[in-house]
């Protein structure tokens, strides 16, 4: 006899989320790469989730990582994610390492990627946000509130 099993999201606890978002067009402004994971940070602390923070890792311009190494680095954190938080406000400025964090997660290894933006809004016309963000919420908190709904559940 075969047994039923009903799976449910509240099955799926999430255990660590890489945080995603601009860099190296921001450096001079370290604020708004910092603040936002920060929070989500200490956010998490209370579930002991891991957050996976890139920006705990000095980058090529002050250490002696080379680019190549700084990105396998962030590879390597998004494969040991359980879920991809993902900065989508439109700074106005280019990202170039978060769409291909986006592609890696979602789309080769299968991770749900949760989006949020600001009053600044998104770039609605991009292609790989609109096909490859499982989710996009109008702000962090409302972001982190369905992380903790949907994938975290009663843990």
């Amino acid at each position: 006899m075969t047994e039923n099993f009903q799976w449910t999201m509240s099955d799926m606890k999430i255990l660590s989320l890489y945080t995603c978002g601009i860099m190296d067009s921001v450096s001079d402004e370290p604020n708004i790469m910092l603040d936002w994971r920060n929070k989500t940070k200490d956010y998490f602390s209370l579930h002991d989730v891991r957050v996976y923070n890139p920006t705990d890792r000095p980058h090529s311009s002050v250490s002696s990582l080379t680019d190549k190494e700084i990105f396998e680095l962030d590879m390597v954190d998004v494969r040991n994610s359980d879920i991809i938080l993902f900065d989508a406000r439109n700074h106005g400025k280019p990202q170039f390492g978060s769409p291909v964090e986006v592609f890696y997660a979602n789309y080769i290894l299968h991770k749900p990627v949760i989006g949020w933006y600001d009053e600044r809004g998104y770039r609605e016309n991009s292609i790989f946000q609109n096909v490859l963000v499982s989710n996009m919420f109008p702000s962090l908190e409302e972001a982190l509130e369905h992380i903790e709904e949907f994938y975290l559940g009663s843990r």
